[in-house]
């Protein structure tokens, strides 16, 4: 959980019962906001957001594969990233995220993340699979807006038991 209005966070590995692994603590001043090796996020599905705001640089024409797109080249977080954007639906298809060894300040792997079969939710259209390039598998996605939350969760870290229903409001018996 990273919680971008106070900058604080904690997080626990998958399958952990170890509730030591969770407690709540602030992002370090390395912590590019909070987002660390994983800069993307949910750029990818909502392009801009309070708290990320990709800087556009340029526009170009066409990609491999994307005859009739633009490309939108960005900066994030003083990292580059570049939306492919198809030029009817204005929908982006595809993020790349170019990735930058801290250490040695030279390119790494890019990683390409296509966003797939739009559907609409609460009016937004809202890719409903995604794919992350040169790994096997779609993910199939699920989105809900405005909702009501576990207030909580940004204070203090849910019971394991609650698994991955924990951020929702619990119902009074």
């Amino acid at each position: 959980m990273h919680n971008y209005a106070t900058r604080m966070k904690y997080y626990c590995l998958f399958g952990s019962r170890d509730r030591n692994n969770a407690k709540l603590f602030p992002f370090d001043k390395n912590d590019k906001k909070g987002i660390g090796s994983n800069f993307a996020g949910l750029v990818d599905y909502l392009l801009e957001t309070r708290w990320w705001r990709p800087i556009p640089e340029s526009v170009t024409k066409g990609a491999k594969g994307f005859k009739n797109a633009d490309i939108i080249h960005t900066l994030f977080n003083g990292q580059k990233l570049d939306f492919i954007v198809n030029r009817k639906t204005h929908l982006p298809v595809q993020t790349i995220a170019y990735y930058v060894d801290p250490h040695t300040n030279q390119a790494s792997q890019n990683v390409y993340y296509n966003l797939l079969d739009y559907i609409e939710v609460d009016g937004i259209m809202m890719p409903s699979k995604f794919h992350i390039g040169g790994q096997n598998g779609v993910e199939t996605l699920s989105y809900q807006f405005n909702v009501e939350y576990n207030e909580e969760i940004f204070t203090t870290p849910p019971p394991f038991e609650d698994g991955l229903e924990a951020w929702k409001v619990k119902s009074k018996p």
